[in-house]
């Protein structure tokens, strides 16, 4: 009786996978390939399983681990990596659709083909027009012909090679482009004015504009030393003529591309920093205002530094900057991770943000911030009655504070014990509201 009983079980494929699922660790199912010889219903069933959590692959890198790169957040070794992927394809039957690769611009370059090569050659082989996403991959090319002819079928692609500016004549529309200023200020660097700008945009448009800068590289304008500036035209003529309607700006500490070099045409071109004074940015003469504009400091170190503390008041003109030059009522600031240990040291770090986004004088404005701290989840019983009366009154504008019952969540895959493993962030709302600017200010603390 208990074998014709176990015999449905593993036959039945809905309880298997769950039975799978509970087994399997989702970041280590590669080393525990031998429940595949268990039988054929458990062959049938890890391939399934594999299948379901490889439709999107991600590959990044860790510097714990030379000649190794994780793959959805399992290490294979970069010599073997085409043999998986080639398995992935042959016996898993995976049809992979998006591809990300992610912090892969400190790897060694005698890595960075190898790596490639597989990427092309034993995952995607002749399914380019299957690719629907694909980003990052310029950390390992230089713009082959290959990953150009993906951005053919893809609806989220980048960063751009300077190559793709040539690529279409008939218009195409993207959800995402990602672009970079080191590739920016190079197209720049080439242009013979601005007609020539216009001429060379491609006749394309995207929902999203994803924008990367480096926080750390500078360069030569009239042979004077500067902090990298972005080509202030270019990037709002691709707004305008791309029909953009949201834009993304990654805050990166430093990244591919951006050694120092000389800037040329800066007599036609308007240099822009978003940690420049504020008073020196022109507003945008944009006649519609985003849904929302996203900074994203999940790879910074400076602007986060400095939006978040009194060390760097480099970026302390970041919010205006972005209004100024991406008018909107929506700006969301995302992956900031703080030190804060303390509700009084997290109530320091709200402080230094307000004085951020309140620099310039703002009215018709939401803010939510996104806050990675290192508090206790006993913290948050007692996040209410710490700021429930926490009203501030900023330059004469006040503002009421309001904690939300329910909780927040974040899911996140941590780096430890020689592997990654899921998480959960928990956390609380805090919400500032202004009385009379119409401002709404929400930080979402997660510990």
């Amino acid at each position: 009786m208990d074998t014709e009983v176990s015999a449905k079980v593993f036959q039945n494929p809905i309880i298997l996978e769950r039975i799978l699922s509970s087994v399997l660790d989702e970041n280590n199912t590669i080393p525990n390939q031998c429940l595949r010889f268990v039988s054929k219903s458990f062959d049938r069933g890890y391939l399934t399983l594999l299948r379901k959590r490889n439709r999107e692959i991600r590959m990044e890198e860790n510097p714990l681990f030379r000649g190794f790169i994780f793959v959805n957040y399992e290490k294979v070794d970069i010599m073997k990596l085409a043999s998986y992927f080639k398995f992935l394809n042959s016996v898993v039957k995976l049809n992979v659709r998006n591809i990300v690769v992610d912090r892969t611009e400190n790897f060694e370059k005698a890595f960075r083909k190898p790596i490639h090569n597989s990427l092309l050659k034993g995952l995607i082989r002749d399914n380019y027009n299957s690719i629907e996403k694909l980003v990052g991959l310029m950390d390992l090319c230089d713009g082959c012909s290959d990953c150009i002819r993906m951005s053919e079928t893809c609806q989220e692609y980048g960063p751009i090679y300077p190559s793709f500016f040539e690529k279409y004549v008939a218009p195409r529309h993207f959800d995402n482009l990602i672009v970079t200023e080191p590739q920016l200020n190079r197209i720049s660097n080439d242009l013979k004015n601005l007609e020539d700008l216009e001429k060379r945009l491609p006749s394309i448009s995207c929902r999203k504009l994803t924008i990367g800068f480096s926080e750390w590289s500078i360069s030569y304008i009239n042979e004077e030393v500067v902090k990298t500036p972005m080509p202030r035209e270019m990037v709002d003529m691709m707004i305008e003529k791309w029909k953009v309607k949201t834009v993304r700006i990654n805050s990166h500490y430093s990244m591919k591309g951006d050694n120092d070099y000389i800037l040329k045409n800066r007599e036609f071109i308007t240099p822009f920093r978003l940690s420049a004074p504020f008073e020196t940015t022109e507003k945008s003469k944009i006649n519609f205002k985003f849904d929302h504009v996203e900074l994203n400091l999940a790879e910074s170190k400076k602007c986060t530094r400095g939006i978040t503390t009194n060390q760097d008041n480099e970026y302390i003109n970041v919010i205006a900057n972005i209004r100024r030059m991406f008018p909107t009522d929506y700006i969301k600031i995302t992956g900031v991770h703080v030190y804060s240990s303390t509700l009084r040291e997290l109530y320091f770090v709200l402080y230094q943000l307000r004085e951020t986004i309140y620099i310039e004088n703002q009215s018709n404005l939401r803010v939510d911030v996104e806050l990675f701290t290192r508090l206790n989840k006993s913290h948050f019983d007692r996040c209410s009655s710490f700021f429930a009366d926490a009203q501030f009154d900023y330059d004469g504008r006040v503002h009421s504070c309001e904690i939300e019952d329910s909780p927040i969540r974040r899911v996140f895959q941590r780096f430890e014990e020689n592997s990654f493993r899921r998480g959960v962030n928990l956390g609380k709302r805090v919400t500032y509201k202004g009385k009379n600017n119409n401002c709404v200010i929400n930080f979402d603390v997660l510990a």
